[in-house]
């Protein structure tokens, strides 16, 4: 898992119903943006659901990234 210096996340999009909440500070995958908000990780949740009311999950990058 990926252990950012960072405590804030960013909520990043790949498709119009593909969130995710991510570290801040950690480089995004292929195909993945960021979709405009940044906080901690209720923050997030709060803006994914108010903004899309869609479910995101809590993606790990794989050991050894960032």
């Amino acid at each position: 898992m990926y252990r950012g210096r960072n405590r804030q996340f960013k909520v990043v999009h790949r498709t119009r119903q593909r969130y995710a909440v991510w570290h801040a500070d950690a480089p995004l995958m292929d195909k993945w943006r960021e979709a405009g908000c940044r906080g901690t990780v209720a923050d997030c949740w709060n803006y994914i659901q108010a903004t899309e009311g869609q479910i995101g999950w809590l993606l790990h990058l794989p050991a050894g990234i960032g």
